[in-house]
């Protein structure tokens, strides 16, 4: 057996331990099943997804976005 160390926020830590011991495995149990799942499908066993929050970064919706976007393109035009 090798062993792997990750750094992961406490709360997440405790609530995965919690969740692992309820269905009868440990923590090392349960990533050992996740990673034989990765190798076995040669890929994530299930589909990742960005949220909204990562995607939009430090911006509260879409339409900041496109708020900015429009104020440096107006910005633009008036140089020229």
């Amino acid at each position: 057996m090798a062993n792997v160390n990750i750094r992961i926020e406490e709360n997440l830590k405790n609530e995965f331990e919690k969740v692992c011991e309820s269905m009868g495995m440990t923590r090392d149990e349960a990533f050992e099943i996740f990673a034989r799942a990765v190798v076995d499908e040669g890929a994530m066993p299930f589909e990742v997804k960005a949220s909204d929050a990562l995607l939009l970064g430090p911006y509260n919706s879409f339409d900041e976005i496109i708020k900015e976007a429009d104020q440096e393109i107006e910005k633009e035009n008036k140089l020229q």
